[in-house]
């Protein structure tokens, strides 16, 4: 009997180590109130341990312009050596787009003009990093569509201005005659 509650306390013992080395991932749903343009927010709490790898799923619609951006906190030390972009399926067929920037202390990843088809619309964000003590990260991804632009671009103004300068010399012309 004896060893019986040694063993069940042993037993509880690992499934409570195996717990503290869990994370929980999250991801928002759109943000964005665009048609055109979607924002992401995510964020995890990484338990104490040695390692952790998490990935975020995304399905994006075609040509879209990527920018994401990660931080994170600790009570001791947190160090993100992966913050990539892959197309495909985390679990299967899939192949590196870009690589993220975690030198900088805002870890970065961008990327212009994602074009997407019905077989190649899934992507996914690979996070991994070394931590010790209690730590989370947080961060956003946003998607717009480079074709629409809410504001002018400053190449765009010459040959706007030019354009209504030629209407103006149009319209003075047919009022001369």
């Amino acid at each position: 009997m004896k060893y019986l509650t040694i063993k069940a306390i042993l037993l509880a013992l690992c499934f409570t180590a195996t717990s503290a080395q869990a994370s929980t991932l999250s991801l928002s749903a759109d943000i964005n109130p665009l048609p055109n343009a979607e924002q992401y927010q995510f964020n995890n709490n990484v338990f104490t341990g040695a390692s952790f790898s998490d990935i975020l799923n995304l399905t994006i619609t075609p040509n879209r312009d990527l920018v994401a951006s990660l931080s994170g906190t600790s009570n001791e030390l947190i160090n993100f050596t992966t913050f990539d972009l892959y197309s495909g399926f985390s679990d299967g067929v899939n192949s590196l787009v870009q690589t993220g920037d975690v030198i900088s202390p805002l870890s970065q990843l961008s990327l212009g003009f994602l074009v997407s088809s019905s077989l190649a619309s899934n992507y996914f964000i690979k996070i991994e990093g070394i931590q010790s003590g209690f730590s989370s990260y947080n961060g956003n991804i946003s998607l717009t569509d480079p074709s629409v632009s809410a504001v002018p671009l400053p190449t765009a103004l010459p040959l706007m201005l030019s354009g209504i300068g030629v209407l103006g010399f149009a319209r003075r012309r047919s009022n001369k005659q």
